[in-house]
């Protein structure tokens, strides 16, 4: 089993349907953004064909009273948000990143 993740490679695969925003610093922490302005982006992304919107955590509460004010004018539309507080969070949600492992010869015939 230990062999097999030595000789194996993980490639990350973001969904089309997801749209991220915030800031982030050199360690990794998603950076919070005015009220306005996080306001505008879940508007924008509410009223495309997005499903998910990542967020900082630290916008959460905004965010999903922006929602609930969409959702009350547009109730059929569904728009899931994901709150992150680190980057590295979103890398095990599957509903926006998929996981393929190769061996280091699939890994070649894909690259190739």
């Amino acid at each position: 089993a230990y062999l097999n993740l030595i000789n194996s490679r993980e490639r990350y695969l973001i969904s089309g349907a997801v749209a991220f925003t915030g800031s982030v610093d050199e360690k990794g922490n998603v950076l919070k953004l005015s009220d306005k302005s996080i306001k505008t982006k879940v508007e924008a992304a509410f009223y495309s064909w997005i499903k998910y919107i990542v967020v900082p955590k630290e916008n959460l509460n905004v965010v999903v009273e922006q929602l609930n004010e969409l959702h009350s004018k547009y109730p059929k539309k569904e728009l899931d948000v994901i709150g992150l507080n680190i980057v590295s969070e979103i890398l095990m949600n599957n509903k926006v990143i998929k996981i393929e492992k190769d061996t280091p010869a699939e890994y070649l015939k894909k690259s190739v």
